[in-house]
């Protein structure tokens, strides 16, 4: 039996990304989250395409996960700390992203993958 296409392409997922679920707000309207899951992706810093006087503005995230994951656009995406800045300690921390659009990768099984687009946070 062939195997499934993200599991051919495990090589290519060599960054680990941290999702955590929504799962409401605080007495303060903070959104808050679960427990965050692990996942084996692939990371790409991506530019935005405008009609406006700059026409091109950075700091979008493509980020293809391994697997099949439900991603809510309220979940929280940390990628590592080497797409982020650095502190005044000069030592990196991760981007601070905010989910802007999740599409499902599918074969002739079903859901394989997840890609989810990022903005700067």
């Amino acid at each position: 039996m062939a195997a499934r296409l993200a599991q051919r392409l495990t090589s290519l997922f060599g960054q680990t990304v941290t999702l955590y679920a929504w799962t409401g707000q605080d007495e303060f309207g903070q959104a808050t989250y679960g427990e965050g899951n692990d996942y084996r992706a692939h990371v790409q810093q991506q530019v935005a395409r405008t009609t406006g006087v700059d026409q091109a503005l950075p700091g979008l995230f493509k980020v293809l996960i391994g697997e099949a994951v439900q991603v809510d656009p309220r979940d929280k995406l940390v990628l590592p700390a080497a797409y982020g800045t650095r502190d005044d300690a000069g030592q990196f921390e991760p981007p601070t992203t905010k989910i802007v659009e999740v599409q499902y990768l599918n074969d002739s099984r079903g859901h394989i993958a997840t890609t989810v687009i990022c903005g700067k946070g």
